[in-house]
């Protein structure tokens, strides 16, 4: 009697164990922060390359190819399961209390990735439209080096040449140019060039780039009246519209 009271403590004591390895355990909040750090940084990096790659075949009159991710579904299963087998025998019995434990487990990962490959019209239109300049002042607006900035994405201000590939041939950017983007540089610093969004009734939305006069250093202030005289702009103006144009106005 007493073999069989212990051995039906020993299986009880198993079973409870096998149930504790099978139970629920949870994975998927413990994946968010990792997962979705880990993929922003790889789809920022992709960008990066894939930018710079074709900003190369722009260079060499090669055809730019955009690839984009379109989706990522990213789903993990956990199983996992628990086996209990045991003999009981009688005092008089050969053999002895006998139990056998068996345990499982299994992990996926299984992302699923989407790709879908920048093409067509929408391609061409994207490829060949100009930045908006409003956008691109929001940049500056937003704490982004104005140099930096207006470098990388103007032509040209007020028919100041950048640096730019024509057909091919490399020409180099106007030395008035260099000096606006170092002077507006310096003068985004100090607070004193901003701009803002103005709804007119006749032209609609607009934005309108602004030179503060107020509460600026004298030094700021001369640099603002050289960016004017650089960009042959008025001097007594404190507001400019922003257009997009490859003509002076």
């Amino acid at each position: 009697m007493g073999s069989t009271t212990h051995g039906q403590y020993f299986l009880a004591t198993a079973l409870i164990a096998s149930l504790t390895l099978s139970g629920c355990t949870h994975i998927g909040p413990n994946t968010v922060k990792v997962d979705r750090f880990d993929y922003s940084s790889a789809i920022s990096d992709s960008w990066k390359q894939q930018t710079l790659l074709n900003i190369v075949k722009l260079r060499y009159m090669d055809l730019p190819v955009f690839v984009d991710v379109s989706s990522i579904v990213a789903s993990y299963s956990l199983e996992t399961g628990g086996s209990i087998a045991g003999q009981l025998s009688s005092a008089d019995a050969i053999q002895r209390d006998s139990v056998v434990l068996g345990a499982s487990g299994k992990y996926i990962d299984r992302p699923t990735i989407t790709y879908v490959p920048l093409t067509g019209e929408k391609f061409l239109v994207g490829l060949l439209s100009p930045i908006d300049p409003k956008n691109i002042f929001s940049m500056l607006q937003s704490g982004y080096a104005a140099d930096f900035i207006l470098a990388l994405t103007v032509e040209s201000l007020n028919g100041v040449r950048n640096r730019s590939a024509v057909a091919g041939a490399m020409h180099e950017a106007d030395p008035e140019f260099l000096r606006v983007l170092e002077l507006l540089r310096e003068i985004q610093a100090a607070g004193a060039i901003g701009m803002r969004v103005e709804e007119d009734k006749a032209k609609g939305t607009i934005a309108v780039l602004f030179m503060r006069r107020d509460d600026v250093a004298p030094d700021i202030q001369e640099k603002q009246k050289e960016v004017r005289r650089l960009l042959r702009l008025s001097e007594e103006r404190q507001k400019f519209v922003l257009k997009y144009s490859p003509a002076r106005g």
